[in-house]
């Protein structure tokens, strides 16, 4: 059942749950080119009906939000989770990786991506510089290495807990 009050709330350390919304999406289709199904070849999704999961959450005091969308097939899952990332500066949750989660879900996995708190900018300032100290791309490694760590690493692998902790069925 793909319905919120049917999805208990993942258990995060450290963190606060903002928001879970599950949606059912029905009769889902779509042309998925090989070009961002990397490592796999392009596959015509038909039909496809799946539940859309996002959980938003934040880490007190930090002043961030992440958001993880994890989609469910509702039937013919081949009982795997295919993460999705980004590329450059981007860690999910932007359009490749749509089209990367619709072509895994139309291989029957559930497929999770995240923001990792960072949003869909194409640049890391408006992330990487609010934090209390400045970071500038001339600084020396050890202090922009943190405020990088900080920002994304560590929520992108929080995403799979996420993801599997939230089966609707």
């Amino acid at each position: 059942m793909c319905a919120e009050s049917a999805i208990p709330y993942p258990t995060l350390f450290g963190a606060e749950i903002l928001n879970l919304s599950a949606n059912l999406v029905q009769n889902f289709s779509q042309e998925v080119s090989d070009r961002f199904f990397v490592h796999n070849s392009a596959i015509s999704v038909r039909n496809i009906d799946y539940c859309n999961i996002t959980v938003t959450y934040t880490h007190p005091g930090q002043n961030d939000r992440i958001n993880v969308e994890t989609w469910f097939p509702m039937k013919n899952w081949n009982r795997r989770l295919q993460a999705v990332g980004g590329g450059g500066w981007q860690a999910g949750r932007f359009i490749v990786s749509y089209d990367a989660m619709a072509g895994a879900l139309g291989k029957g996995y559930v497929v999770t991506s995240t923001d990792a708190g960072l949003g869909i900018t194409p640049t890391p300032e408006p992330w990487a510089l609010k934090q209390s100290r400045k970071c500038k791309f001339v600084c020396s490694p050890e202090p922009c290495f943190r405020v990088f760590e900080g920002s994304g690493t560590y929520k992108i692998r929080r995403r799979a807990v996420v993801a599997v902790t939230n089966p609707p069925f």
